[in-house]
């Protein structure tokens, strides 16, 4: 798992090929090229944080659906919780001992 906001974050700079919109912003484009070369991770998150909040001010998208799953988990089970995008480390599972 890519644990980091720049895999949803960059799928929107003028130009990617998974930017269906027509959506492009040059502003945008900058805060992304900046948040690739900062080598600070708080500043880093600034950055990233500001192109996440430049999205939801134009809202060149809307999404209207989310993925749903149900699971039955045995109450023994330890350390189910989703990691990022719903994702589960199965090497850290365990079921309880009684």
């Amino acid at each position: 798992v890519y644990n980091d906001a720049n895999q949803f974050l960059e799928i929107m700079t003028t130009g990617n090929p998974n930017n269906r919109t027509g959506w492009g912003n040059e502003d945008y484009d900058r805060l992304h090229a900046a948040s690739m070369r900062e080598t600070d991770p708080e500043k880093r998150m600034t950055l990233l944080q500001q192109m996440d909040a430049q999205l939801m001010r134009e809202a060149p998208v809307a999404p209207v659906y989310h993925y749903t799953r149900i699971y039955l988990i045995d109450s023994r089970v330890e350390n189910w919780g989703p990691g990022p995008l719903d994702k589960r480390r199965y090497k850290d599972v365990r079921f309880k001992a009684e």
